[in-house]
């Protein structure tokens, strides 16, 4: 029923679009597609593999994508345009499966990959300053403390490692046990299973979750 109603929704949009009406509030087709409202259409094309990847900046005035091939492209969302291509993408390279701004320099992002690449782009002269490499592992999540002082990632290989985001060297790693089963809720011990998520607190600098496929979040 909801997929029937968003295509009915998004067909609506496009027919709207196309004879320059606009829905008048309060009548039937206004309470009927009120859930949906498509402010713009944005083409992003840059690989057959799509999007595995989204990140606004601190002050929302920016979209970071990333590609199925590594590429990032930058949107403008205030008009709803592409503002830049970080890095077009390439064959060799995999997903960018993890997007962050630096909280206190939104000039600078940070892409992660599952090839165990994380590269930092100078926003404005479209530039990568920096990559460092996590060898054998796959990169699902990364993401920084509010104060911008450390950030972490964590992916397929479940340790976990803490970063010094001034010098972008490892501070700690957090090791997963020596073991896998399907569920190890124990406080003590890492997951067990690969890691897909993970958030610093947002007033709590120096305390972060994690979520993976151990069921389990930390």
């Amino acid at each position: 029923m909801s997929r029937r109603r968003l295509e009915e929704a998004i067909l609506r949009s496009k027919a709207l679009e196309s004879s320059g009406e606009s829905v008048e509030e309060g009548s039937d087709d206004d309470e009927r597609f009120g859930e949906l409202f498509v402010r713009y259409r944005i083409p992003l094309s840059k690989d057959i593999h799509s999007i595995y990847s989204l990140r606004f900046s601190p002050d929302g005035k920016q979209l970071a994508v990333g590609f199925g091939n590594g590429a990032i492209q930058i949107v403008n969302t205030e008009s709803g345009s592409l503002a830049s291509s970080l890095f077009s993408g390439h064959r060799s390279r995999q997903a960018i499966t993890a997007l962050n701004y630096h909280p206190k320099n939104s000039n600078v992002l940070v892409g992660a990959g599952a090839d165990g690449l994380v590269s930092f782009y100078d926003i404005q002269s479209e530039m990568n300053v920096h990559t460092l490499t996590e060898p054998e592992n796959e990169i699902h999540a990364l993401d920084y403390s509010m104060d911008g002082s450390v950030f972490g990632t964590a992916g397929k290989d479940r340790h976990i490692r803490l970063y010094d985001s001034h010098t972008n060297e490892i501070q700690n790693i957090l090791m997963a046990p020596d073991f896998q089963n399907d569920c190890d809720l124990s406080l003590t011990s890492g997951h067990t299973r690969k890691i897909f998520a993970l958030r610093f607190h947002p007033s709590e600098y120096h305390v972060f979750l994690t979520g993976g496929w151990d069921d389990s979040i930390k």
